[in-house]
């Protein structure tokens, strides 16, 4: 369900059947997920998802979570989007693949967990309102790796010259040689 700020009409109410056995509850088919997504065009304002799941052969097995999301006003001033992290990301023509997006297939890690089986970290994001009026020809996107220490673990800068207003950022850190632990993925134009 997707709801408008303060409001108990949906905007969308979608329900799926998604199959998944799990022929037994070893190791490997708990860790086994799934992973999808919904396209919505919102316009801008605050809105509530509410996600709700079960079992269709036995529905007493449920669970639900929700979250609020605000879609912001990307119409004026050099915008940045949210980044997704992915655990793959490739060049596409499959338009009709729930993960395109602007001629890549971006696979998405919904659940932020890196190690051993996905030591690669690809990231995802929209830079918006790139015009004269709000940028020097040349800008510089950094990317960062902090711990909860806020030490910097990596950093590396990109220059890039003006030219669409809008433009997909992409990128990869291998974080293999990482220490295990949490860490936060800083990106900023300059």
């Amino acid at each position: 369900f997707v709801y408008p700020k303060g409001s108990e009409a949906p905007l969308a109410v979608n329900t799926y059947k998604i199959p998944s056995y799990i022929a037994s509850a070893s190791t490997e088919s708990i860790k086994s997920k799934l992973v999808g997504q919904i396209n919505y065009q919102m316009k801008f304002g605050e809105y509530k998802f509410v996600v709700i799941a079960s079992d269709f052969n036995n529905p007493a097995i449920i669970d639900s979570t929700e979250f609020n999301l605000l879609v912001e006003n990307y119409s004026s001033g050099v915008k940045m989007s949210d980044i997704e992290l992915a655990t793959s990301i490739n060049k596409s023509t499959d338009t009709k693949s729930i993960f395109y997006k602007n001629t890549l297939e971006v696979t998405p890690n919904a659940g932020g967990l890196y190690g051993k089986n996905v030591s690669e970290l690809y990231y995802y994001l929209e830079l918006y309102n790139l015009s004269s009026a709000n940028v020097s020809d040349e800008i510089t996107f950094k990317k960062r790796v902090l711990n909860l220490n806020n030490e910097e673990q990596f950093s590396s800068f990109k220059k890039i010259k003006r030219g669409p207003e809008s433009r997909v950022e992409t990128g990869m850190i291998k974080i293999d040689t990482m220490k295990s632990g949490s860490y936060i993925l800083e990106l900023s134009l300059i």
